[in-house]
Order: structure tokens, then sequence, then C-alpha cells
């Protein structure tokens, strides 16, 4: 049986985005996430973090900040029982043309090999325009958080919620 997994963005998706997290104190989960990523685990998929900090390769703090930000989520996580596969992150600037920041899909494509996760049975959820384009570059359903994006340009069909645990909501009642 292949594995499945739920990509997530970290800030905006999972955390609030304060701009430029870099210490473990900024960390400060969303309503509702806590209870959406425990019904995730318990419907058997895995959860990889994928995220953009470019904040590194801008000069404003470094890879282990970020390390530090990223371990002190993860042990608020495993406090109420949830793990985590994996956490990404792209450190590059956006003028940097590497292929792992999003909105191309280097990181995603990277951690369904190494995790042995089936795409087709994945999604990735986030709320920037850049999260749904890795997403449909590695052939992982897309969940957009609302913010006001315009997807009338999308190719493919988005499924537009309004938070993580709304998503999940929709997955119980049996509308996905």
């Amino acid at each position: 049986m292949s594995k499945r997994a739920v990509f997530l963005d970290r800030d905006g998706t999972l955390i609030v985005d304060h701009g430029y997290i870099h210490e473990p104190s900024q960390v400060a989960l969303l309503p509702g996430a806590i209870e959406a990523l425990s019904k995730l685990k318990k419907w058997g998929f895995e959860l990889i973090i994928i995220s953009n900090q470019s904040g590194i390769g801008r000069g404003f703090f470094t890879k282990k900040e970020v390390d530090n930000v990223n371990q002190h989520l993860h042990s608020l996580l495993i406090a109420h029982g949830i793990t985590l596969t994996g956490i990404y992150y792209c450190p590059h600037s956006p003028d940097a043309g590497c292929i792992c920041r999003k909105p191309k899909p280097g990181l995603l494509l990277q951690a369904l090999y190494e995790h042995r996760i089936d795409a087709k049975q994945s999604y990735f959820v986030g709320d920037k325009w850049t999260d749904i384009q890795a997403a449909i570059g590695a052939g992982v359903q897309p969940v957009l958080l609302s913010r006001n994006h315009d997807i009338s340009m999308s190719t493919v069909p988005i499924l537009t919620v309004a938070s993580l645990l709304e998503w999940t909501k929709l997955i119980d009642q049996g509308d996905m």
C-alpha cells in the first residue's frame, strides 16, 4: 500500500505569519491546527512541512535559527501526540534561481521520493498561490486557504477553504 501525505506550508497555514519568523518565541499555532492535524494523523496521512525561508538567503537570520523554530514547532505538536514525517525548507532568496523554492516543486518532489509517498493520494495545503503552483507541479492535490486569491487562471480545480480545520471537516463529512 502506498503512503499518502498532507504537505503543509508553515507560516500562515500552521502558524501565525509574523513575517520572517526566526525565534521559537514567535511560534503561535493557528486556531484549529492541532485538531486538524490530529484528524489527518488518525486518517493515516504523513504530515510534512514544505516552506520557503528566504530570510536565510537575505541574511536576516541563520539556518540554525530556522532549525530552532522548526524544532520548537515540532515539540509543540509532539506534546499533542502529533509527529511530523519531515520538515523541508528552501533557504534561498527569491532571485537565487534554485529548484527548491516554491512555486517550483523541488522540495515536494524530494519529499515524495524520500518517503515513498503517492502524489495522487496526497495534498498540499497552503495560503499562497506559490504553494498551489508547487502542488500542481508535483502532481499533488492543491488546497488553498482563502486569502482573496484569484484562481480564475488555474488549469486545474482548486479547492479553497478558510482554514486547515475547515478542510478536515469537509473530509469528515464526506464532501471530499
